[in-house]
């Protein structure tokens, strides 16, 4: 699918950059509100990349995936650095720098699933006001 042929990137885009500013600010809250018995941290650091690589690498071209793995990579491993600073509720932890990484690695490998088109799908049950 051409990038080219969304309709609606720019709305999109900033779909996207809600969820990269969501992850931001979550990664860096002072005091962050646990879940249930079954909540695990690690799944939630796979779940937030991943979500973040698929959304982008479906509003960019194949050429750019790469530099987004890279900048996604970077900024998890900033985001631990600046929680060691904001609280002392927050540590640096490395497993959620690897956390973080396979969650990009998921985001990639369902780039590579039918998945990529879900953003070119949505934009095809949507009236085109012609």
């Amino acid at each position: 699918m051409a990038v080219e042929r969304l309709k609606y990137r720019g709305i999109w885009l900033a779909v996207g950059y809600l969820l990269l500013a969501a992850v931001i600010y979550v990664s860096l809250m002072a005091k962050l509100p646990r879940g249930g018995i079954f909540y695990s941290d690690k799944i939630t650091h796979i779940v937030s990349y991943g979500v973040l690589m698929w959304w982008f690498a479906q509003l960019y071209p194949k050429s750019r995936r790469l530099l987004l793995a890279a900048l996604f990579v970077a900024m998890g491993v900033t985001l631990e650095f600046g929680q060691a600073q904001v609280s002392r509720y927050r540590i640096l932890d490395t497993a959620d720098m690897l956390a973080n990484s396979a969650g990009i690695i998921v985001g990639w490998v369902l780039v590579k699933t039918p998945l990529p088109f879900t953003i070119y799908r949505i934009e095809q049950w949507l009236p085109t006001g012609d």
